[in-house]
């Protein structure tokens, strides 16, 4: 090549798919859903007759939670199926929430709290495992700061 020719950047594969973006709706519908029930949880502990240190009990386990789970998520991802790993999320979640709606004790409210974070952490890491499985491997830095 001489240096007048002009140079071109060879073509990137695209990121930005119709699968990327799936996963991108099912993780945000997830997280609005887990950011909605933060500020409200708390007040219906309270409204039901719970203490300051029951909603504290209640909201701060789902940390530790994450903590120790995130590498039994991992291995649920590579072992079973990402697939699988995003079904029995989504309904850990869904079941939470409709456990919550029937409980009238606030210190049951620990049970499903604590299934709701499992099921976020068990969606959450099997969709970006599936987002590092969709997009091209020269691209997945990039992908994954967007995602």
């Amino acid at each position: 090549m001489s240096n007048t020719e002009p140079r071109t950047a060879p073509p990137q594969e695209r990121v930005y798919t119709r699968d990327f973006g799936l996963l991108f709706l099912l993780e945000f519908t997830v997280f609005v859903v887990f950011y909605m029930l933060l500020p409200t949880v708390p007040l219906y502990i309270i409204d039901i007759g719970g203490t300051p240190a029951t909603v504290g009990w209640v909201i701060g386990i789902s940390g530790p939670v994450a903590a120790f789970g995130a590498p039994i998520y991992g291995l649920g991802v590579d072992r079973w199926s990402r697939k699988g790993m995003v079904v029995i999320g989504l309904a850990a979640n869904v079941v939470s929430v409709l456990v919550m709606i029937l409980i009238k004790s606030p210190l049951l409210m620990l049970g499903p709290a604590l299934l709701r974070r499992v099921g976020s952490g068990a969606s959450g890491a099997a969709t970006r495992t599936m987002v590092l499985d969709v997009v091209p491997g020269s691209r997945r830095g990039e992908a994954m700061t967007n995602f």
